[in-house]
């Protein structure tokens, strides 16, 4: 699916706004390179203060929801720059879970500083 057929399924799926913040990402995971990227795709997707993340697909669809949460409701935040300032690593608690994510340079312009406003 290319991916402005994608950005209007999140819209029409009612997991976008008009803002417009989501990302692919990759679930942090001891494996590495191409295997693992694949493996661990992720969706992260924002309308208003509801952050969702679902299971992605190389393709730019999407599966299973791994998470529905209100942005009060994510705590424990962290933000670190990795691979040179590559990648950023995302890590926060919700609902009794850590969750850790990946997200490319260009897939964070968005969801970082939705996640970190003082950034």
């Amino acid at each position: 699916m290319k991916l402005q057929d994608a950005v209007a399924l999140m819209h029409q799926q009612g997991l976008i706004d008009e803002k417009e913040i989501y990302g692919y990402a990759q679930f942090d995971s001891v494996i590495g390179g191409a295997v693992g990227a694949a493996m661990n795709l992720a969706l992260m997707t924002v309308n208003g203060n509801n952050l969702k993340i679902f299971r992605a697909n190389i393709d730019n669809s999407w599966s299973t929801m791994v998470l529905s949460a209100d942005k009060s409701e994510l705590s424990d935040l962290k933000l670190k720059k990795i691979m040179f300032g590559l990648q950023k690593k995302v890590t926060f608690t919700c609902q009794g879970k850590t969750y850790s994510m990946l997200l490319p340079a260009g897939n964070a312009k968005k969801i970082i500083p939705w996640l970190f406003p003082e950034q």
